[in-house]
């Protein structure tokens, strides 16, 4: 899945997410072409907020 958004400096992102893998699978989350964080393996729902900062 992915999606596009327009963001301004210090705008606020939040979300939930959950993951139940085989081994060598993993969920992903990226701003831009930058991986933020990942999991994988069998990990309960977590919530997960970022920060847009742009880079000047």
């Amino acid at each position: 899945m992915q999606t596009t958004v327009d963001v301004n400096d210090g705008d606020k992102m939040s979300f939930y997410w959950k993951v139940s893998s085989e081994s060598g699978d993993e969920l992903e989350f990226y701003i831009g072409a930058v991986r933020q964080d990942h999991i994988h393996g069998h990990v309960d729902w977590q919530k997960k907020s970022y920060t847009f900062s742009m880079l000047c």
